[in-house]
């Protein structure tokens, strides 16, 4: 098919100069085989903006298929390429798939592939006869009509008019399993047989040159023939589907009164000749009525134009509407029945080349000499062809073999279009064996694929933006209808969309993989659970638990259910919640518990372990708009997994290659709100610090009170919760609506209250976001405290995180003051200061003085105030305990508790180096005599002494 070529255009569609080489077929058909216009194609056919869709459409490249022009207007052909192509459009995925396979079928097409839009059919025929007609128009435009009338007689089924024009654009598009036959025949183009020596393109054009009163004679007997010769078709197409009714005795009314008179006024519309067939049909209802007396009704009413409710009602009852397409096929089917003996059979061996033995369960093909043999020892039954948004689709099937024994068998779209590595995957499933080749496995997926059921896979939990659900690994949430759908044994929602079917695989609970345990661990835990607990009682007992923090949870709740919209609304940024506190404290305690909101205990990812940067990244993409729990953080974690927190803030994801054989990069998106959590304020890195929600958990000692209140939670929490996060997805529009308002409205606010410049942006507009949401959940589901409270509450946690990040330079210096008064001796160990079992307690009320004497001798600005110092100690994470009281001499004072050896200084001092040994040992420090060697030998470097009080003037 090398000789049929025709123009190729770069993009945009106003461009009307082709490409100086013009292609072939098998070019355009490899050219839309491979991944060129992959990316920009599924672009087009997932954006539901029409405006976006209509621009990015326009500017792929495209093809004249009709032939070589000089310019993309009619007078610029210079020669017919032999090819009109044909478009299908405005198709369910499911027509898409199946008319797909039904035209590839037809010897005289040469090429089929699905449209740029994902929804449409471009079928390219070869055609011959151009000499016969005046014109290339008049040629095209006959061509045109023959095939459209071949595709209504036998498919019922539409073509764009658009076809006609010879220069008619045809987008590139992208399908991988384009069909492509260069073995295809030539359907001549016959001039209208009213005046074949015209040239004319049909009996109507040719009035134009007649009377009035002849042109209205003229077009009234060509109506009249053109409605007769369409009855006589209907009528023959009736008459196949009754033969197959018949047979099969099948009722297509389904027994509903409405659908036998529907009948009835289909086939009236055909006439007196169509009475037998009505009686015919309905013979299965179970009815009453005269049939004769209901047809006559139906010939008078006349409320239907066409037979199209007929014909529709038996392709829904799985009934060929479709005439037998040639005399060869018609004297083929009868000869099989003789071999075969069964209709049935024969019916699916004309159509196939294949056919499953009823009696013995098998598939049966008939051999070059015409003798059936058995080609396995099994039936199929696709359930669901799965698309999982990549390159790689498979389908769910159940295999039966004829021992009985019947498997769920989930195979690779690869592993089914070849005998050999079929055989492989049949076979691990047990006794199953394909004795067929490789053009029975072909014939075969035709058989089954043209019932089986299109779904999506689900490869994110949570908000699912496109289709409007929450998904959970148990089923989805419709927010549209605001029902629960659960997922059958296999993992398949069924559901609907603008009145038609649509089915999602979601495979974490799917009994596909019900012994693969290593396998979807976290998402088996994301379900649905209709529980009892009323968001009232679950909030109240929160606060009851966990009081001031227990609030930052309630919010931080619906926080991460819309997170997505709070991301986008604040700028492309998602603070980070961060609770600190000891062992003990229920720091975790309240996480666990605020995750229970989507479904069963969710353990978290442990920072400390081995968890890696790309790792950690990963599971930020498992679930969108849900919650992500990372524990252990310290800020002595590595570089990479600290720089990988910090960037869930901005929510960049890590970059990796694309799988196919490109240059392409996609990054891994982070969907999810991030909570993380540790035994260190993560201070070592400022600009992290400022991304956080910070959390204080305090060890307090626990009442029987509230253990009681404690377990009466998680009794709530064993009863299910996540019906309260479906709950709250009702307010997904109202969020969307308002949130940023609100959002900027309490930014304004806290910088007008919080009053202090040096304030970071960061730390403002993270509680702004809980301010914001916080207001929306009081006037929608309400929440048991103030916002008044809230606001107070968020103040304080900004201002107190803004004193640790200005105190942690303030704390170091006051340490090496200290350090050096005491190696000064001005300050004196159990009089300013103990040492004890590896702790510091210091007397801050006995040792401010000095330090502040200390400070103005070395002319430092920055003093800090006694209150602000001690606020500043308390917050280093690193070493501060607790304030407790001690005796010191013959009085008690309050001391602040430190570890000693993170603090990084030298408090130890002795007369007899037996004492310093015992203090060393008692604070768990290593003790190192200056006097015995070191430096590997070398002499030790020369120090001068420095006199301590000159050194505090410097």
């Amino acid at each position: 098919m090398s000789t049929y070529k025709f123009s190729f255009y770069k993009g945009p569609i106003r461009n009307v100069k082709p490409e100086a080489t013009a292609l072939t077929l098998g070019q355009a058909v490899d050219l839309i085989r491979s991944d060129k216009y992959k990316d920009h194609i599924e672009k087009l056919r997932t954006t539901d903006n029409k405006d976006i869709r209509k621009t990015l459409k326009n500017v792929l490249d495209f093809f004249t298929f009709s032939g070589v022009f000089t310019k993309r207007i009619a007078d610029g052909l210079k020669k017919h390429s032999g090819l009109i192509v044909l478009d299908f459009d405005d198709l369910s995925a499911d027509d898409v798939a199946r008319l797909k396979t039904d035209f590839s079928s037809l010897d005289f097409v040469a090429a089929v592939f699905v449209s740029p839009s994902g929804n449409g059919l471009k079928v390219v025929v070869r055609i011959s006869g151009e000499k016969a007609f005046p014109t290339v128009a008049a040629y095209q435009l006959q061509a045109f009509r023959q095939l459209a009338q071949f595709f209504d007689d036998n498919f019922d089924i539409k073509i764009d008019e658009s076809g006609k024009d010879v220069p008619r654009v045809c987008f590139v598009s992208w399908d991988p399993t384009a069909f492509y036959n260069d073995k295809a025949t030539v359907i001549e183009v016959n001039p209208p047989t009213d005046d074949p020596g015209t040239g004319d393109i049909g009996a109507k054009d040719l009035v134009k040159d007649k009377p009035a009163d002849a042109k209205a004679a003229t077009s009234k007997v060509v109506d009249e023939y053109a409605r007769q010769r369409k009855v006589a078709s209907d009528l023959a197409r009736v008459e196949h589907v009754v033969q197959q009714i018949e047979r099969d005795q099948v009722d297509i009314t389904d027994d509903d009164y409405d659908n036998r008179m529907n009948v009835g006024f289909a086939l009236a519309t055909l006439g007196e000749a169509a009475r037998d067939f009505y009686k015919r049909t309905v013979q299965f209802n179970d009815h009453d009525e005269d049939d004769d007396a209901k047809f006559n009704d139906a010939l008078g009413k006349g409320r239907f134009k066409s037979p199209a409710k007929f014909f529709a009602l038996a392709k829904d009852a799985g009934l060929s509407i479709a005439l037998p397409r040639t005399l060869q096929e018609v004297q083929k089917k009868a000869e099989a029945l003789q071999i075969i003996g069964d209709q049935s059979n024969t019916d699916d061996f004309v159509k196939y080349g294949i056919y499953l033995k009823k009696s013995t369960n098998t598939y049966w093909a008939l051999d070059m000499k015409g003798i059936p043999r058995e080609i396995s020892n099994f039936s199929l039954r696709i359930l669901y062809h799965i698309n999982t948004g990549d390159d790689v689709a498979y389908r769910l099937m159940v295999i039966k073999n004829i021992h009985g024994l019947e498997e769920t068998l989930r195979i690779n779209t690869d592993d089914f279009v070849g005998a050999g590595s079929f055989k492989k995957v049949i076979a691990r499933k047990g006794n199953f064996l394909w004795k067929g080749q490789d053009h029975d496995l072909v014939r075969l997926q035709d058989m089954l694929q043209r019932n089986e059921r299109h779904t999506t896979m689900v490869e994110t939990l949570g908000w699912n933006k496109r289709s409007k659900f929450y998904a959970f690994a148990n089923g989805v949430f419709d927010t549209t209808d605001n029902i629960f759908l659960p997922i059958d044994e296999h993992g398949i929602v069924e559901s609907t969309r603008n009145g038609k079917p649509i089915n999602y695989f979601i495979p974490a609970l799917s009994k596909v993989f019900v012994d693969k345990d290593n396998m979807y661990v976290n998402e088996k835990k994301f379900i649905y659970i209709n529980g009892s607990t009323s968001y009232a009682d679950w909030s109240n007992q929160i606060l009851k638990v966990f009081g001031e923090n227990g609030r930052m949870g309630i919010v931080i709740w619906a926080c991460a259910l819309f997170s997505d919209i709070l991301y986008q609304s604040m700028g492309d940024r998602m603070p980070l919640p961060y609770s600190y506190g000891k062992r003990g404290s229920g720091k975790g305690t309240m996480i666990q518990s605020i995750l229970m909101m989507w479904g069963e205990k969710q353990k978290p990812i442990m920072l400390g372990g081995s968890t890696t940067p790309v790792g950690l990244m990963r599971k930020m993409a498992q679930i969108c708009n849900g919650m992500v729990w990372l524990d252990e953080f310290k800020n002595g974690l590595p570089f990479k997994i600290i720089e990988s927190i910090k960037n869930l803030y901005d929510r960049n994801g890590p970059t990796r290659g694309k799988m196919d054989n490109g240059f392409a990069t996609e990054n891994v998106p982070v969907l999810s709100l991030v909570w993380f959590s540790g035994q260190e304020l993560p201070t070592g890195e400022p600009a992290l610090f400022t991304r956080t929600i910070m959390m204080t958990f305090e060890e307090t000692v626990r009442t029987e009170n509230a253990r009681v209140e404690f377990r009466k939670l998680r009794r709530m929490e064993n009863d299910g919760l996540s019906h309260l996060t479906v709950m709250m997805m009702q307010y997904r529009n109202l969020f969307e609506a308002r949130f940023q308002d609100e959002y900027e409205s309490a930014l304004r606010s806290l910088s007008v209250e919080v009053n202090n410049n040096d304030v970071d942006e960061r730390l403002l507009s993270s509680y702004a976001m809980m301010l914001a949401t916080g207001k929306l959940m009081t006037e929608t589901i309400g929440l048991p405290f103030s916002l008044a409270e809230f606001k107070d509450q968020c103040i304080n946690t900004i201002k107190q995180q803004y004193f640790i990040l200005a105190g942690s330079d303030d704390t170091s210096k006051f340490w090496q003051v200290v350090e050096q008064l005491v190696g000064a001796y001005i300050l004196k160990e159990d009089e300013h200061y103990v040492l004890r079992n590896g702790y510091v307690y210091l007397f801050v009320q006995d040792v401010y003085h000095h330090y502040v004497k200390a400070m103005n001798e070395r002319r430092e600005i920055n003093i800090l105030d006694k209150s602000t110092l001690e606020n500043y100690l308390k917050s280093d994470a690193r070493a501060f305990i607790a304030r407790k009281k001690m005796k010191i001499g013959q009085k008690y004072s309050h001391a602040m508790q430190f570890k000693y050896a993170p603090l990084g200084i030298d408090l130890i001092r002795g007369v007899e180096e037996k004492d310093i040994r015992a203090k060393f040992s008692e604070m768990g420090l290593e003790y190192e005599n200056e006097n015995e060697p070191s430096n590997d030998g070398m002499p030790e470097p020369v120090q001068n002494e420095i006199d301590f009080n000159e050194f505090l003037k410097k």
